[in-house]
């Protein structure tokens, strides 16, 4: 994590020295230890104590750890955010990094981008989103309905093959012209 002020020495594990998401509290000598170290113990690697040795999640100090400020780890891409650890990847990640990457909804079509670009890309760019024929009532993808319907589409305006005073005509009345 990025803190944006460094954790002091009460936030890391006393014997890995690793940092504590999860911190368990000795009852012998009440010294923190991560989940890893606690469980995997019978004597206290603090004060060496066998009998009373007994470890609980110490939900006050993981508060504290919760409400420590960190930065976005997306902010090499840009991201500004600053906030609780609690709150990064819950309520920040998940829903409203803008830097996050994510996949077009659109079934079928797969693509990755950060998650600021996904607007555009489906209200302008992805295939296939939905679409409606501008000439008749049809809808499907944007693919489909230019690639495959408007060759077809009656109502789709072709210049005039005699090129006469009227611009364009619809295809349903091109014999007829």
């Amino acid at each position: 994590h990025d803190f944006v002020d460094e954790p002091d020495e009460d936030f890391f594990c006393k014997v890995s020295k690793e940092f504590l998401l999860e911190p368990y509290q000795t009852e012998c000598c009440g010294n923190h230890l991560s989940g890893k170290v606690a469980q995997a113990r019978r004597d206290c690697p603090i004060c060496k104590t066998t009998t009373e040795y007994k470890v609980v999640l110490d939900k006050y100090h993981r508060k504290k750890v919760q409400s420590l400020k960190v930065r976005c780890s997306h902010k090499e891409k840009g991201c500004k955010w600053v906030g609780a650890l609690g709150s990064l990847q819950i309520d920040h990640i998940d829903k409203d990094c803008q830097y996050v990457e994510v996949q077009c909804r659109y079934s079928g079509c797969g693509e990755v981008m950060q998650r600021r670009f996904t607007d555009e890309h489906m209200s302008n760019k992805c295939a296939l989103r939905p679409f409606a024929c501008q000439y008749c009532d049809y809808n499907d993808s944007y693919r489909n309905v230019t690639e495959k319907h408007w060759p077809i589409c009656k109502k789709y305006p072709l210049p005039c093959p005699n090129k006469c005073d009227e611009k364009t005509i619809e295809r349903q009345n091109l014999e007829r012209h």
